[in-house]
């Protein structure tokens, strides 16, 4: 409670301007989000509890600033009100945070000064009026003057109470006053005080306009309704007609008269000639689709405020829904990565297997020629008048196109006494040959090892690979057994 002593002893209650004040910071929704969430059934009990819940301080905002009002208003009437030193204290300290983030200038300027002074701080933040103060000015200075309060309240600091504090709450003071005169706000009131004027008024716009005789006139829409206001319901798809239908009654309308000739007559304005009497008339169709709006959002804004905890309760799962639906994409995306490495390591895998294959051939051969080597080493080699070879069938050879590799000179000549003119036959150390015209259409090849340069042979194991021929080892000059492997080959 905060008092101050002008021409008597004025007391004005901060705490429903401060939660309204938090509210014009929306960033920090979140975090009143996460205090209330903690303890929302005693917070909850608190705010509907305290006079204030309903009070037009609190109501005079939008439907998300009221709901946040009044979380607000819970968890600061908690703290005044909770007993246990240490809840008391874990409660400050978030409200101290939050304060932090909702004003924070304002909360660093307290800090900083030893003694506040309001005169000080509004010079250094803007400027007021001293005459009167517009509606914006007024918000924004109130703003001002309850959050900085606020802080030294939080910060314990001391409050100098110069002219501009005493102006606060003399402001503050006849602004509650204005808001609480039940004749300031309801409409009731002044068709009730003036009724017979109001009626009178009716009759002089009838009489003028005489579509205005009935009852349901605020319906004609192409007659009466503004073709901007018109253009402007159907852009933002505002069923208006149907609005006014569902919302409006001739009691309600009597009502708009009553206030009309209210206002008009506090402005000095004539209803008695032609210009004033259709001036008038454009007030009573402007206030009625004016009406029928505040009327239809008030409704909404009841079902907004009943319904906070659902919708809260929604929003969360939405905010879930979303988080997860970007976490699936993020999975999506690893999947995606792992199966573009998945596919590579595969290619890289059947790559390898075809390599360990063709190892695994060539150890094959190897193995084949060291078989071929070790067996015919540890053979004698015959004498040329036992190399008998009548009891072969050299009829094999005839038309086989044999690609001999290697061999010393002397068996070469020998050999080709045997092989067909398609034969085609290869130096130990020659390279320079056409791989495609010596092995095409080859039927056998044969390598003599007991003198080949190992270039020679890598060349053409790999063409008898390629061309898939069958071939033979030989590691000796007996032409006997060169024969007899040519032709068990065939």
């Amino acid at each position: 409670m905060v008092e101050n002593e002008l021409e008597k002893e004025i007391k004005v209650d901060l705490l429903p301007h401060i939660c309204s004040a938090f509210t014009y910071n929306k960033s920090i929704y979140p975090m009143i989000d996460n205090i209330y969430q903690e303890n929302k059934e005693l917070f909850d009990k608190y705010a509907k509890a305290s006079e204030y819940y309903n009070s037009l301080v609190i109501l005079q905002g939008t439907p998300m600033q009221i709901v946040y009002s009044r979380k607000i208003l819970g968890i600061l009437t908690a703290l005044i009100n909770t007993t246990s030193q240490d809840e008391c204290l874990a409660l400050y300290k978030k409200i101290d945070e939050l304060a932090k983030n909702a004003f924070p200038y304002q909360y660093q300027y307290v800090k900083s000064c030893p003694k506040f002074s309001l005169s000080k701080y509004l010079k250094k933040v803007a400027s007021f009026s001293n005459g009167e103060l517009s509606w914006e000015e007024m918000i924004n200075y109130f703003i001002h003057g309850f959050s900085v309060l606020f802080c030294c309240h939080l910060l314990k600091k001391e409050v100098i109470e110069d002219n501009a504090y005493s102006r606060l709450i003399r402001h503050l003071y006849e602004y509650n006053k204005c808001i609480s005169d039940d004749d300031f706000i309801k409409i009731e009131c002044i068709k009730e005080k003036y009724a017979k004027e109001g009626e009178d008024l009716k009759v002089k716009i009838e009489n003028s306009k005489p579509n205005f005789k009935k009852c349901d006139f605020f319906m004609q829409e192409e007659e009466f309704l503004d073709i901007l206001f018109n253009k402007m319901c159907d852009i933002e798809d505002i069923p208006i007609i149907e609005i006014l239908k569902d919302t409006m009654t001739q009691d309600l309308v009597d009502e708009i008269y009553s206030y009309v000739y209210s206002i008009r007559e506090c402005y000095g304005k004539s209803n008695n000639t032609k210009e004033g009497i259709e001036e008038a008339a454009d007030n009573v169709i402007s206030m009625i689709y004016f009406r029928a709006m505040l009327r239809e959002y008030n409704k909404l804004r009841d079902f907004y405020l009943e319904n906070t905890d659902a919708i809260y309760e929604k929003q969360k799962l939405q905010e879930q829904v979303a988080a997860l639906t970007e976490e699936i994409k993020k999975l999506n995306e690893e999947r995606d990565t792992f199966l573009t490495q998945q596919r590579q390591l595969s290619n890289e895998i059947s790559k390898l297997k075809n390599e360990i294959s063709k190892y695994k051939n060539d150890l094959q051969e190897l193995y084949k020629l060291r078989e071929v080597m070790f067996k015919e080493n540890i053979e004698e080699d015959v004498e040329e008048e036992n190399q008998q070879t009548e009891d072969i069938n050299t009829d094999l050879l005839k038309d086989k196109k044999i690609v001999v590799l290697g061999g010393y000179k002397n068996w070469v000549n020998e050999l080709k006494n045997f092989l067909s003119d398609k034969s085609i036959f290869i130096e130990a150390g020659r390279l320079n040959y056409d791989g495609n015209t010596v092995f095409a259409n080859a039927d056998l090849a044969v390598f003599n090892t007991k003198c080949l340069c190992h270039s020679v042979y890598y060349k053409a194991i790999n063409e008898v690979k390629k061309y898939k021929i069958p071939f033979v080892y030989i590691n000796n000059n007996n032409i006997k057994q060169t024969l007899i492997k040519i032709t068990s080959n065939l």
